[in-house]
């Protein structure tokens, strides 16, 4: 069974890639917004896969409601023609607070918690998480990361 959840999990990353690139090569907004309505149900259904349902299901509504609004009538487009000092400044305090975020992620442990009804090993709940899903969500978020990276490239070079 793992195999064949393996599998999947490949098959739909490749097929939600493939709508990530469709969102910015898409020759009309239609098409953009049914191309990103596609990116959610493929990121929902590896969410779903990698038992974490409810995370997949609100990812399907944000990015049902972000193809909608891509697909609708009437909107406004915004040109940066250069970005100036705050922007510099708010995008290296986004990386600082990435930063920040994978220091404290790298260091953290596990915190032993404790129910009424007993004792519960929420440490060893965490690290049997990590082993069996640490690895695919990795995967996951690099595949959106160059999902996202050829998206952007191929955006700017139309621009041009």
């Amino acid at each position: 069974m793992d195999a064949l959840q393996s599998a999947l999990f490949y098959v739909l990353s490749a097929l939600t890639v493939a709508a990530a690139l469709g969102v910015s090569l898409a020759p009309s907004r239609g098409w953009r917004g049914t191309a990103l309505v596609l990116v959610g149900a493929g990121l929902a259904c590896l969410l779903a896969l990698l038992s974490a349902a409810f995370s997949g299901l609100v990812v399907l509504i944000c990015f049902a409601a972000c193809g909608a609004a891509l697909s609708g009538g009437s909107h406004r487009r915004i040109w940066a023609e250069a970005a100036g000092r705050w922007e510099q400044a708010a995008a290296v305090a986004c990386g600082l607070l990435l930063a920040v975020l994978l220091y404290a992620s790298w260091r953290a442990d596990f915190f032993q918690g404790a129910y009424p009804g007993g004792s519960f090993g929420s440490a060893a709940v965490g690290r049997l998480l990590l082993a069996r899903d640490g690895l695919a969500g990795d995967a996951l978020a690099l595949m959106a990361l160059a999902a996202f990276a050829a998206a952007g490239l191929f955006w700017r070079a139309r621009l041009r």
